[in-house]
């Protein structure tokens, strides 16, 4: 009799056990990394020689099971392979290229981290962690070319949030609920006319598009496996094909998959054995290689000042500013120079000085280091007759050698300008003609003066002024 109780006693222990771990691996779902080996990778882990780049198009991933970063690509004589071993915070639990050029790595907490991949050579860097989604877990990230934003989803008590991402200040804002309660919402991407797709884990194992301007979300239908553990998404841009690098619970493996856009239903194109947890496609979207989102021009004094702002730069040598009046070409008047490659916001001020009356037009050509340019909208001013006579400081000053001095007149009148020593002996004459009402600036070369106190005197009509400048050298 005690002989049968223990045995039942360990039937039933054995039952119980069996039956959790069934439960556990087919009944609920699990964002992180799939627990044990996965025999041998189908993709070929050969170690890149750092330096190696290729005209390639390529897929970046992160292989969760072996901790490595790599590429693959699906053009033939392409060195695909491992760039680097990493291991990342938490879990990295998807990626996504943006619009600025950077290739960028999700780190799932909380607390969640933004990381972003040199392509080059693998290495990751840690760019800081995300705010504003309290206790949600980041399962996937995606990049709106349409919109130029960037979108996250995040997973806790059973919802699924849609937020939207600043890379710049890693703030997260919540949009909507998307998908349905219970399953969590694992990857995310979304298509070049601004439609969003995202999949959930067992045991729902459904597609949904969402809009990612509202969060609004519609059920698409069946993924055909069951999806177990972190796992990404991507659309090939140029073929508008969704590409899944998926983990099927049923075979306790990595699959490459591509997605039926128009019902949800997946279909296997390889194993892939190993977890990968990161798929971001080489996109290239197009975006100009400097966002500019403002620029604007106002007239102070007879100066022009031209103000412009950029969202995010890439490759950016600077700004070659151009101004044309009446019917006349473009002429360059000036160079700012560039940041390179930020995803900050910059801006940008240039002093167009001392400028007769008259209408003129103003635009920038923004370079890259490789040469390549592309011009700004036309912003136009209109500078008026100045309402008195008025002699300006000279700037620099002190000086050496060279300065300006600017005046004004309001009316057409015959103007001299004279510069005088410290003993009142004339140095040279700057100016002596009929100039029409107006905003004028005079260079002034002292080179060939030794240093001191020297006097600058005006006469235009009635009009007379002097003021005293000093020259260092």
């Amino acid at each position: 009799m005690k002989k049968d109780l223990l045995f039942c006693c360990f039937v039933l222990l054995i039952v119980i056990c069996f039956s959790t771990t069934y439960f556990t691996q087919n009944n609920s779902s699990s964002t992180s990394k799939a627990p044990g080996s996965h025999q041998i990778s189908n993709i070929a882990h050969i170690k890149i020689p750092v330096g190696i780049n290729t005209p390639c198009r390529y897929v970046y991933y992160y292989d969760a099971t072996t901790s490595m970063i790599g590429r693959f690509s699906f053009e033939s004589g392409c060195l695909g392979g491992d760039l680097a071993f990493w291991t990342p915070p938490t879990f990295a639990s998807g990626g996504v290229q943006g619009g600025n050029g950077n290739f960028y790595i999700l780190d799932a907490g909380p607390p969640n981290s933004i990381c972003q991949l040199d392509t080059s050579n693998g290495d990751v860097t840690v760019l800081g962690q995300i705010s504003g989604m309290g206790s949600a877990s980041a399962n996937g990230i995606a990049y709106d070319a349409v919109n130029n934003s960037y979108y996250l989803c995040g997973y806790s008590e059973s919802i699924n949030n849609l937020y939207k991402l600043d890379v710049n200040t890693l703030t997260a804002t919540l949009i909507s609920n998307i998908g349905s309660p219970g399953s969590s919402m694992i990857a995310i991407a979304i298509n070049s006319s601004g439609i969003g797709y995202g999949y959930e884990l067992m045991p729902d194992n459904n597609a949904y598009t969402f809009d990612p301007v509202t969060g609004t979300s519609a059920l698409l239908g069946s993924i055909g496996f069951n999806a177990q553990y972190g796992q990404d998404m991507d659309i090939d841009i140029e073929s508008g094909i969704i590409y899944l690098a998926a983990f099927n619970s049923n075979t306790n493996s990595g699959e490459l998959r591509t997605m039926d856009p128009n019902t949800g239903m997946t279909t296997l194109l390889s194993p892939l054995l190993d977890q990968i947890s990161v798929l971001e496609f080489d996109n290239e979207y197009n975006i100009i290689p400097v966002e500019l989102i403002s620029f604007t021009a106002s007239v102070s004094q007879g100066n022009i000042n031209l103000n412009w702002i950029t969202s995010t730069e890439k490759n950016n040598h600077g700004f070659e500013v151009q101004r044309k009046s009446g019917n006349r070409e473009y002429e360059k008047i000036g160079f700012v120079a560039g940041y390179g490659t930020t995803t900050e916001s910059r801006s940008y001020t240039f002093i167009d000085m001392n400028i007769p009356s008259g209408s003129y037009t103003y635009r920038l050509k923004q370079t890259d280091f490789d040469g390549s340019y592309k011009y700004s909208n036309e912003v136009s001013v209109e500078v008026g007759i100045p309402a008195e006579f008025e002699l300006s400081q000279n700037y620099p000053n002190p000086f050496n050698p060279n300065t300006k001095i600017s005046f004004s007149i309001p009316s057409s009148d015959f103007v001299t300008l004279e510069v005088y020593d410290v003993i009142g002996k004339e140095v040279t004459i700057l100016v002596d003609e009929v100039k029409s009402a107006g905003y004028y600036a005079v260079e002034f070369d002292a080179s060939s003066l030794p240093s001191g106190i020297y006097f600058y005197k005006i006469q235009a009509g009635s009009f007379t002024d002097i003021k005293k400048m000093v020259l260092l050298k």
